[in-house]
């Protein structure tokens, strides 16, 4: 059984009644694909569901129902160089998940949403993850 989330005047698909289980149906994901690119389309689903006025998730949740939404898009994309770039995000979200459950390097509230659209952009952009490597690995 199926139930709805509607962010950003958008209706979703969750699994049940667990809202961290979000989808995205392939129809929606191919017309959001003609208007915009993946990255925008990862960037703008992190934004809405990163929001503080978003109310459907509780905090700690939040990470957790980006990475089911990037595992979704991923089940209906076919470049192979964008299932690499999810992936790649999915490890990323994944290792920010791990590090905040775990305590360390805690991030303010207010960096979230800095930090993981940082996560997305670093899949996409090569030159952007070699810079990064630069400054911090010797």
């Amino acid at each position: 059984m199926d139930s709805r989330l509607t962010l950003d005047k958008v209706e979703y698909s969750c699994k049940g009644n667990n809202k961290t289980m979000i989808y995205i149906k392939k129809d929606f994901l191919n017309e959001a694909l003609q208007k915009a690119t993946l990255k925008q389309i990862l960037l703008h689903l992190s934004n809405v569901i990163f929001n503080s006025s978003n109310k459907d998730f509780f905090k700690k949740q939040r990470i957790l129902a980006l990475i089911n939404i990037v595992k979704s898009i991923k089940e209906n994309i076919e470049n192979k160089n964008d299932i690499y770039s999810l992936n790649l995000i999915i490890r990323n979200l994944e290792a920010y998940k791990k590090n905040q459950k775990l305590g360390e390097n805690y991030v303010l509230n207010e960096d979230i949403g800095i930090v993981i659209s940082t996560l997305i952009t670093l899949a996409f952009s090569n030159a952007f993850n070699k810079i990064l490597k630069s400054l911090y690995i010797k």
